[in-house]
């Protein structure tokens, strides 16, 4: 889902694309525009992955950026081979 060019569906479509395919196995991403906010918006609905790129690539302070978007992913830190591929 781009969510830069659908701002207002985009996000609502994630628990309907879930539902409907729901027999399927299938990733759920989200692009275009992630900052914080719209990253845990995302992620309360079911998205499975977060394509993030100018909040970091322009932020003065990229680490921090990078540790504010793995704030809202406390699950994946479990799997510590996944946390790495995410910070490296």
């Amino acid at each position: 889902i781009d969510q830069e060019t659908g701002r207002t569906l985009g996000l609502e479509l994630i628990p309907k694309l879930k539902k409907t395919f729901e027999d399927k196995r299938f990733l759920v991403a989200i692009a275009g525009g992630i900052v914080p906010e719209t990253a845990e918006a995302a992620l309360q609905k079911g998205a499975d992955i977060l394509v993030v790129g100018r909040f970091v690539t322009q932020s003065k302070d990229i680490e921090r950026a990078v540790r504010e978007l793995l704030k809202l992913t406390p699950k994946m830190r479990k799997d510590i081979d996944l946390f790495r591929v995410h910070t490296e």
